[in-house]
């Protein structure tokens, strides 16, 4: 669905126009929280036989074998715009694992200045040091916020729920046709079960880890081939919160299991399998949904980039 295919591979042959020591990448733009291996490099001229073509770039050795130098190259300090190790302003930068990369991780919030430098110091023995550097740019995470309203009525009504919830959206995957995002937020509703006093509760909602199942927003843009401008999502009460029903003369705990997908109906539902829901503004997803045969009887929502 995602046009994604991986493969493992032992080499990566680098490449540059450029000669002499680098940062690799050169340049990149990260969202705020996002990490970033940094490489260095020294990129030179590869010997080629009398009968070779000559190279149309310039070969580029990470392991620090090849230099001008003659010798391997270390690098002793590593800063984010001059600070040493980088801050919580700026983003922090620590050595990985061999002593030619390093991680960059921005920071939580956009900076007065959202491009950064980092730089790697290079020690050249008795020829001193070469600073070189990499730019980054910040930027903040794409988020939706907004309300749902619902109601939900399991095992022909012995368990209902209805109420609304207040969601954010917070973007933590983009694959040009598809964007994924993971929920926060908080369900307020009435909850019953029959036979026993209705609930009316806030709980919290089920956060879901990046990659691994749960509740998200799953946005098709108009390059999917599949399911171009189209979108569905799930969101689910968190199952730790336990709510106390009083039914008669005593009282039982339950999770409050609310859970509802919309977008997706299994066959003999209001809508069929595949019918996602469309919209016509990417930065405004608003509609309405009904599956009974999961369940959801009702969902409006409203959700703003």
């Amino acid at each position: 669905v995602a046009r994604t295919m991986s493969i493992s591979t032992t080499h990566f042959t680098d490449v540059s126009l450029v000669k002499g020591y680098q940062i690799r990448p050169a340049s990149r733009t990260l969202k705020v929280n996002e990490s970033l291996v940094l490489e260095t490099a020294f990129c030179y001229p590869p010997q080629v036989g009398p009968d070779e073509l000559t190279p149309l770039g310039l070969a580029c050795d990470t392991s620090a074998s090849q230099t001008e130098v003659g010798a391997a190259f270390i690098v002793s300090e590593w800063s984010v715009n001059g600070v040493a190790g980088g801050n919580a302003t700026v983003g922090t930068v620590s050595r990985g694992a061999s002593r030619s990369n390093a991680i960059y991780t921005a920071p939580a919030t956009i900076p007065a200045r959202n491009t950064v430098t980092v730089s790697a110091r290079v020690n050249l023995g008795a020829r001193g040091a070469k600073l070189i550097t990499a730019l980054i740019t910040i930027v903040d995470r794409v988020t939706y916020s907004g309300t749902v309203n619902f109601s939900i009525s399991l095992s022909g009504g012995a368990v209902t729920s209805n109420g609304t919830a207040d969601v954010t959206w917070t973007q933590f995957e983009d694959l040009g046709d598809t964007r994924s995002y993971v929920p926060s937020g908080s369900m307020t509703g009435e909850f019953v079960i029959a036979g026993c006093d209705p609930v009316r509760a806030t709980v919290p909602l089920q956060a879901t880890v990046p990659g691994r199942p749960g509740p998200t927003l799953v946005v098709h843009t108009a390059s999917s081939a599949a399911f171009a401008n189209r979108y569905s999502f799930g969101l689910a009460a968190d199952p730790n919160s336990i709510l106390t029903f009083r039914c008669g003369t005593t009282s039982i705990q339950s999770p409050a299991t609310t859970v509802f997908v919309v977008g997706v109906c299994p066959d003999g539902g209001a809508v069929g399998s595949t019918n996602l829901v469309p919209f016509t503004n990417e930065a405004q997803l608003a509609g309405s949904f009904s599956c009974p045969g999961v369940g959801l009887t009702n969902a409006t929502w409203n959700f703003i980039r």
